[in-house]
């Protein structure tokens, strides 16, 4: 059986309950909040999951207390990652930032490969039409041979994670 490929949203659905609606100007104590992944994509992906159906979910994963949370329940699940890095010269090209990332990554136990792009200013020309400001200008594309080099810096951040060098 072929591979769906899903593309779309994982977000966190917050339920609470109160004891009533609030009228204009009311305030109201929430009696009790949940969380737990909903967003279109996400839930297509897990109804094929069930199923037994093989799929590829292709969804951003943001930060903070809701990308945390869409980490870990897509760890405890199982449901493989796929890491997508774009390096931009002088903005996240620092060895000692991507050694860390690596460190992070091999934390996660789910993460099943890891792209590591090289930043290129091919939307710059589509800017210039659209009379918009390219806001990196003056940054020049990354020699995909540094993106390998960075690439490493990496896996051996996870690897090292991993086996718990520091």
């Amino acid at each position: 059986m072929k591979q769906a490929l899903i593309i779309g949203s994982t977000v966190v659905d917050v339920t609470v309950r109160l004891p009533h609606l609030p009228v204009t100007g009311e305030d109201v104590i929430v009696e009790n909040q949940s969380m737990s992944l909903g967003g279109c994509a996400y839930n297509v992906s897990e109804i094929l999951r069930q199923s037994g159906v093989p799929y590829i979910l292709f969804s951003p994963v943001g930060t903070g207390i809701y990308g945390d949370y869409v980490r870990e329940h897509m760890e405890k699940k199982q449901i493989p990652v796929w890491i997508r890095h774009v390096v931009v010269p002088g903005i996240t090209d620092r060895e000692e930032y991507l050694y860390r990332l690596g460190r992070y990554l091999g934390t996660l136990k789910n993460v099943k490969a890891l792209d590591v792009l090289p930043y290129h200013d091919m939307g710059k020309a589509k800017y210039h039409q659209l009379g918009i400001p390219y806001p990196l200008e003056d940054t020049a594309p990354l020699p995909p041979a540094k993106a390998a080099e960075y690439r490493k810096i990496i896996l051996q951040g996870m690897r090292d994670e991993r086996t718990h060098c520091s």
